[in-house]
């Protein structure tokens, strides 16, 4: 019988957290199927022993797919949602956790009664150094609406593991530019989930519920929380930039829109990385860093080229 909901579970080297992500989706109280479908990128630390045990205990209920060799979040997410089945896709990262064991019915009831949405989420709440901290959401977005627009308006406080999906992006298939970007630079735009949240906001709206359903682990571990400031900046720059060419074409009525959200993004990664002293008077980036640096301003120098934008008069 196909799952009514598929949660997505990504794991890599999260030994001692992945047991209670994965016991707070079991202790779910539902009256439809789910699955729990497992990706792990070749953790090295146990987190894969602990795996095969929850899947010897939950043979019908877990599904683990264990990569051969790392290929990093971006491949393991095609490896995740590539025509993946069920109505609904929910996702948790293995270091954080649910709250709650009615937490699925409930916002699988919501999307149920309300076709015209795509997405639900409800509030999170952070958990800093094993300390609970504060709720990640403002309160102008509790038991709100939030659209496509507002994406590019607004930054989206709805975390991962707060959202749940309703499956019209990943059913038959993956985008290719999940594939083409493999190996570029690029890769960092498709390997999370802000162009996923936007590729489902283009199908309907978000609604978020008032209550916390979930918690964010912050930790040195972390793919982002374990980043530089400089990194996160230049990744999200990257991002949107990658948003804005892929959105745009699609709908020209908010290019504009869509290029001034890229531009803050921009203008935001440089005063972070002057403000904080990563690139003047010594640079302070590592090797990872400078690449993604040089190639987005590379590339994005070439795009603006490509628009026009640069016009001299000679005289």
């Amino acid at each position: 019988m196909e799952p009514k909901v598929t949660i997505v579970v990504l794991t890599y080297n999260l030994r001692e957290y992945v047991s209670g992500a994965l016991d707070s989706i079991l202790q779910q109280k539902t009256d439809f199927p789910f699955r729990i479908r497992i990706v792990d990128d070749c953790s090295t630390d146990g987190t894969r022993d602990i795996l095969l045990d929850y899947k010897e205990k939950y043979p019908e209920i877990i599904e683990l797919m264990f990569a051969l060799e790392n290929g990093g979040c971006n491949v393991n997410a095609i490896r995740a949602f590539d025509g993946i089945p069920g109505e609904y896709i929910a996702l948790l990262d293995g270091d954080d956790e649910w709250v709650g064991e009615n937490r699925l019915q409930h916002q699988v009831n919501f999307l149920d009664s309300h076709p015209e949405y795509a997405l639900c989420s409800g509030q999170t709440q952070l958990i800093v150094d094993g300390r609970p901290g504060n709720v990640m959401l403002q309160s102008r977005w509790l038991s709100a609406t939030y659209t496509f627009h507002d994406y590019f308006q607004t930054p989206m406080l709805f975390h991962t593991s707060g959202l749940l999906l309703r499956n019209v992006v990943f059913r038959h298939g993956m985008p290719h530019c999940y594939y083409a970007s493999v190996g570029t630079y690029l890769d960092c735009a498709l390997r999370g989930e802000e162009f996923r949240r936007a590729e489902h906001l283009e199908h309907g709206d978000l609604f978020v519920l008032p209550e916390i359903v979930s918690r964010y682990r912050i930790h040195n571990k972390g793919l982002w929380s374990g980043m530089s400031e400089a990194r996160q900046a230049i990744e999200t720059a990257i991002s949107t930039m990658f948003l804005a060419d892929y959105f745009a074409p699609r709908h020209p009525e908010m290019r504009q829109l869509m290029e001034a959200y890229a531009e803050w993004r921009y203008r935001e990664m440089w005063e972070i990385l002057i403000n904080k002293k990563y690139i003047y008077p010594v640079n302070r980036l590592n090797e990872k860093e400078m690449y993604l640096f040089t190639e987005y301003m590379k590339n994005k120098s070439m795009r603006e080229r490509k628009n026009n934008k640069f016009r001299f008069e000679i005289v």
